[in-house]
C-alpha cells in the first residue's frame, strides 16, 4: 500500500475525531440547554480545524440544500453517527456542518432570555467558551449564501468565543442598555481628533516613557467642550478619542457633560473617553474608560503591545485582557493600537467573531496601514466592521492631525490619504 499523502492523513485523523464526537455520551442528554451549548461549541471547534484544503469545500456548498439538511437533522440529534459515516471526506464536512446548523436552530429556538445573568449563562460547562445568543452578522446583511466561508455562515444565531487566547483573557461585558427600535438601526459614529497636539513624557529608565501631559491647539478643555456637543447634535451612539491623549481631567470632563447632556440614540451608547498611562498596583497600565450616554463608567480596558517610538517603549504592564461588549444585538470588541495591528505576533483580536471593532491608536502612517490590513482579514473572516481613531504622533510637518477609519465594507481598498482627517471631529455611519 502506497503511503498517505499529507492531505489524506489530515483528513483521516479529522474524521476520527469526528467520529469520536459522535459516540459522545453527552448526546443523550442533549435538549438540555446547558448539553446543547456544550455540544454546539465543540462541533464548531472541530469544524473551525477541518483541514484548509477542505474546510475550503465548504464555500460552495449550496445555502439550500445546507439549510433543508439541517432542518433534518433536527428530528434526530440523538442519533449524531451519521454525520461522520459518509465515505467522502467532502460530505462528511457537509452532514457535520448540518448538525451544527440543526444545533444552532434548537438552541435558538429553545432559549429563554435572562439577560440578568449574561454573560454567565452563555458560558459552556467546561467554562472555556461563550455561546453568545446574538445573530452572526451574515443573517443583517442579506442572509447567508452560496459563496460565503464556514467562519462567515456556519453559525447563523450564536457566536463561539473563547475565555482565553494564549495568555488573554477574553471577557464579555454586557451593556444594560437596550435598543430603542425593534427594527435594525445604523451607528452614527463621532471621532475626536485634536489639531496642534503636543505630547509630553518622562523617561523611565534606560528606555522606557510615561506620558506626564498632552495639549493642543485651543487648549483640551475648549477642544473636548466642541468635541462632547458635536456629538450630542449629531446624534453619535459611539463616540471615540484616540489613544494617550485623554487624561484624568479630560474624562471628568467627558462625564460631567453627558451627566448634564445624555446623548439621546437609538443604539446603545458608548464612549470611550481616549486613554492614559495610570498607576497600578504594581506599575503602569495604558487604561481606556468605556462609558454610557449618560457619563457613567461602565468599565475600563487596557492595553497589552507596547507603543515604541524614537527608541523609547511604554513602560507599562502587560494587561492581559480584551473585552467585548455585549448589546442586545451586537458583539464590539475594544482594542488599543498595536491590541490591532501588531504584525509581528499574532494578536486575539483577530479571532473574536464580533460585528464591530473600535481602535484608539496614536502613531504615524504605517501604523494606519497595519490596522487596514488587520480590518480587511477580519471583514473576510467574520464580516465584521472596524472604526479606528488615530492621533497622529510624532507628527511630521505634512501629516494631518490624525487617521480616522470608517468602517468599511472593502477595508483594503482604502488608501492612506483617504483615511487622513484633518478635522478635528467628524461623525458618520458604515459604509454600504
Amino acid at each position: 500500500m502506497g503511503r498517505q499523502s499529507a492531505a489524506e492523513q489530515a483528513s483521516a485523523k479529522w474524521i476520527e475525531s469526528l467520529s469520536a464526537f459522535a459516540r459522545d455520551k453527552l448526546w443523550r442528554t442533549w435538549r438540555d440547554p446547558s448539553v446543547l451549548k456544550t455540544l454546539l461549541s465543540r462541533l464548531y471547534g472541530l469544524l473551525e480545524t477541518t483541514p484548509a484544503n477542505l474546510l475550503q469545500e465548504f464555500d460552495q456548498f449550496d445555502e439550500g440544500a445546507l439549510s433543508l439538511a439541517a432542518f433534518r437533522e433536527t428530528s434526530c440529534l440523538g442519533r449524531p453517527e451519521s454525520f461522520a459515516s459518509a465515505r467522502a471526506a467532502k460530505d462528511v464536512l457537509f452532514r457535520a456542518a448540518a448538525v451544527l446548523r440543526a444545533l444552532d436552530q434548537v438552541l435558538f429556538e429553545g432559549a429563554e432570555p435572562n439577560p440578568g445573568e449574561a454573560p454567565d449563562c452563555w458560558l459552556t460547562s467546561d467554562g472555556e467558551k461563550y455561546v453568545v445568543p446574538i445573530p452572526r452578522s451574515v443573517v443583517s446583511d442579506g442572509g447567508p449564501r452560496s459563496g460565503q466561508s464556514f467562519s462567515r455562515r456556519g453559525l447563523l444565531h450564536h457566536r463561539v468565543i473563547p475565555t482565553r487566547i494564549g495568555d488573554v483573557d477574553i471577557l464579555i461585558e454586557q451593556h444594560t442598555d437596550l435598543a430603542l427600535e425593534p427594527k435594525p438601526a445604523e451607528h452614527i459614529f463621532g471621532a475626536a481628533l485634536f489639531a496642534g497636539f503636543d505630547l509630553r513624557y518622562e523617561r523611565s529608565g534606560a528606555k522606557g516613557f510615561l506620558v506626564t501631559a498632552t495639549d493642543c491647539a485651543e487648549g483640551l478643555p475648549a477642544a473636548i467642550e466642541r468635541h462632547c456637543a458635536a456629538a450630542r447634535a449629531g446624534s453619535c451612539d459611539t463616540l471615540l478619542w484616540p489613544e494617550l491623549t485623554m487624561n484624568p481631567a479630560c474624562v471628568t470632563q467627558v462625564q460631567t457633560f453627558f451627566v448634564e447632556n445624555p446623548l439621546e440614540t437609538l443604539l446603545p451608547a458608548v464612549v470611550i473617553a481616549g486613554s492614559w498611562h495610570v498607576q497600578g498596583k504594581n506599575g503602569h497600565l495604558n487604561l481606556a474608560p468605556v462609558l454610557n450616554g449618560r457619563g457613567d463608567l461602565m468599565f475600563a480596558f487596557g492595553k497589552n503591545r507596547r507603543f515604541s517610538f524614537d527608541g523609547l517603549t511604554e513602560d507599562i504592564n502587560v494587561y492581559g485582557k480584551v473585552h467585548i461588549i455585549a448589546t442586545d444585538r451586537e458583539l464590539i470588541a475594544l482594542a488599543i493600537c498595536k491590541d490591532f495591528c501588531d504584525k509581528a505576533r499574532a494578536v486575539p483580536a483577530i479571532s473574536l467573531d464580533v460585528d464591530l471593532v473600535l481602535v484608539l491608536s496614536m502613531g504615524r502612517p504605517n501604523t494606519m496601514t497595519a490596522h487596514r490590513d488587520v480590518a480587511d482579514d477580519m471583514k473576510v473572516r467574520f464580516g465584521t466592521r472596524t472604526v479606528i481613531v488615530q492621533q497622529s504622533y510624532p507628527r511630521a510637518p505634512l501629516e494631518p492631525a490624525g487617521y480616522v477609519f470608517k468602517a468599511l465594507k472593502d477595508p483594503r481598498s482604502a488608501q492612506l490619504d483617504a483615511l487622513a482627517e484633518c478635522a478635528d471631529f467628524t461623525t458618520f455611519r458604515r459604509e454600504l
